[in-house]
């Protein structure tokens, strides 16, 4: 009876050959051919020495001898090239397969909820996850499944002449290699759970790795000299791995050797009775040609047992590495279906007491939050670093959902409506913003035509009034290429590396691209010079014109060209009014607004 362990994998490998089926189905196709080809082609091989030695010894005639192993030859030759077209085939088919199955993931990562991105336990399913497909394990586990089958019809084909000589020295041959693989199988768990216990090390190992050639963190490297610090925080995980494959060396040499002296030991005593059959003892007389298909088939017989035991506890093992990647693929999507209202563009946004803790914590970072805003008006937030500003929009942007209360668009709960034509009327610029190694106005336009990197003339014009609206057109006319110049110099020699305040404008540019109702600017000027933020100002009306805008700041100058100001506080509202009214009645507004004031002077 199977154990449940055993139930387990039997139902991941058939959910694997599913997602074959639907990904890649024509391997079955080259599977099939491969089996059927490589187990003929190794019976005629069997046959093969006992037609030279029975026509040898026997009263052939040269002619008749030659044509006989003409025709072997020609069907041996025949199945040969089945088998490397049908395996050529089943390369291809596998690399099409491993290709598409990580589009899948690739995917699936840019679906997946993005609270589920700030899990430790999720990116550590994450790590498991890439496991598989980033060591070739998908390539392996379809090679072990092709040569399960091959071995398998091997073992039906040459078991049966095996069969027919002596039905016990195949049973003890059967027993041998089950012990061999019994080892096998010991020998892979060790294996396994030693790959499981480093994957997490790994994790944290590899994230320092990618520290070091992070382009922006070389300045700090250098000017605090901190390679020291991070070579430790290496080390220590160096000395764990170094650690771990120690325990389990000498474990795993003494079963390999075990397991190897079990296939010795068959070959062994089926060599010997064998050769005591050709003479006479313990049994009928064979003939030298029946002797050599013995030995042949036995040989095969144990090799194809061997192997197909080998490639069964191999798959045994690679299934339980791919179920991690089964559980990814399951995790819930951030709104992949099209359900829901139709978002229309914003005639009112209101939060009504909305709370909000994230995920596994026990701080409250919103509490009971209740404010409203109209079209066409724009909203500051401001208030102290971690007073809940930033995830105030994360929550407008359905990256998280509040555990209380609701956030109405038009009215309509905003997890009711559609996501895709509600993200449409959002447009951000993000604290942290992103830009790609894309070319300008692709970045901007966020837009693929299909036809290479030219830029649509309907694009163009749209493009450039963006570039104007952040004064960023005599920037990008400088350059040879202009807006078909690259970003990001490590993908692209003839690229273009822009200043932190640059790139901020090009991220401003893209939300003014977007023709959305609502636009959303976390710190959109954090990167700016006085000058460059002083025209953002001034400009501002100009920058979001015919968008209701909500704006993050901690420039309190920001503040006084808003229509109105939300004071957040400990992840309240605390205040909610207009520069004037909040410095004579906000005590925290106003002791934020002369903490910056005070070291400037008016100008006359």
């Amino acid at each position: 009876m199977k154990s449940g362990k055993d139930k387990n994998e039997i139902k991941l490998f058939f959910k694997f050959l599913t997602y074959i089926k639907n990904i890649e189905p024509k391997i079955f196709i080259s599977f099939f051919f491969v089996t059927v080809a490589s187990s003929l082609n190794t019976i005629l091989i069997v046959y093969l020495p006992k037609i030279v030695i029975d026509g040898v010894m026997g009263d052939w005639t040269p002619r008749l001898l030659g044509k006989n192993l003409l025709v072997y030859s020609a069907l041996i030759i025949m199945s040969m090239l089945v088998k490397e077209i049908a395996n050529y085939k089943f390369i291809k088919d596998r690399g099409s397969f491993s290709y598409k199955l990580y589009s899948v993931y690739s995917m699936k990562v840019l679906n997946l909820k993005y609270e589920l991105l700030e899990d430790t336990e999720i990116l550590d399913l994450n790590e498991r996850a890439q496991y598989p497909l980033n060591q070739m394990l998908i390539f392996g586990m379809l090679d072990n499944i092709k040569d399960a089958g091959i071995a398998l019809a091997r073992l039906i084909g040459v078991g049966g002449i095996l069969a027919s000589f002596n039905i016990w020295i195949m049973i003890f041959t059967i027993i041998m290699c089950l012990i061999g693989g019994f080892l096998l199988e010991k020998n892979s768990k060790i294996n396994e759970a030693f790959a499981n216990d480093l994957m997490p090390i790994n994790r944290r190992y590899n994230y320092y790795l990618g520290l070091l050639v992070r382009p922006e963190l070389q300045k700090e490297f250098r000017l605090y000299e901190l390679n020291d610090l991070i070579e430790d925080k290496m080390k220590t995980y160096m000395e764990e791995i170094e650690k771990r494959f120690k325990d389990i060396f000498n474990e795993s040499r003494k079963i390999e050797t075990a397991s190897q002296s079990m296939n010795s030991i068959s070959r062994l005593v089926i060599y010997f009775y064998t050769a005591l059959r050709a003479l006479g003892i313990g049994g009928k007389i064979i003939s030298l040609g029946n002797f050599s298909i013995v030995i042949t088939a036995s040989e095969q017989f144990s090799q194809s047992i061997t192997r197909l035991i080998d490639t069964v506890v191999a798959i045994s093992r690679d299934i339980r590495f791919v179920k991690p990647l089964f559980e990814f693929y399951e995790l819930e999507e951030y709104g992949t279906d099209d359900k829901g209202i139709k978002a229309e563009p914003l005639k009112t946004l209101e939060f009504k007491n909305v709370s909000f803790t994230y995920p596994k914590t026990d701080k409250v970072i919103l509490n009971n939050i209740s404010f409203k805003l109209d079209k066409g008006e724009t909203l500051v937030l401001v208030g102290r670093n971690n007073a809940g500003k930033s995830t105030l929009v994360k929550l407008i942007a359905r990256l998280f959902e509040p555990d209380e209360g609701e956030i109405l668009w038009n009215g309509v709960n905003i997890k009711d409506l559609e996501l895709k034509s509600y993200l449409k009327e959002l447009a951000y610029v993000f604290q942290d913003f992103q830009l790609f190694p894309f070319q300008i106005w692709e970045n901007i336009a966020s837009y693929s035509n299909g036809e290479g990197n030219v830029i649509p003339n309907k694009i163009e014009s749209k493009v450039m009034d963006c570039i104007k609206r952040v004064n960023m057109e005599d920037a990008i006319n400088e350059l040879p290429s202009g807006l078909n110049t690259w970003l990001n110099k490590n993908l692209h020699e003839n690229s273009t590396e822009f200043s932190g305040g640059e790139r901020q404008k090009l991220a401003m540019a893209r939300a003014v691209y977007k023709d959305a109702s609502f636009a959303i600017l976390d710190e959109p000027t954090a990167a700016l010079d006085p000058l460059a933020e002083s025209e953002v100002y001034a400009n501002f009306s100009n920058l979001v014109k015919d968008k209701t805008a909500l704006f993050i700041s901690h420039r309190m100058s920001a503040s006084r060209f808003c229509d109105r100001i939300l004071v957040l506080d400990n992840g309240t509202i605390i205040g909610n009014g207009n520069h004037e009214e909040l410095l004579k009645t906000n005590s925290l507004y106003h002791s934020l607004y002369q903490a910056q004031a005070q070291y400037y002077e008016e100008v006359r």
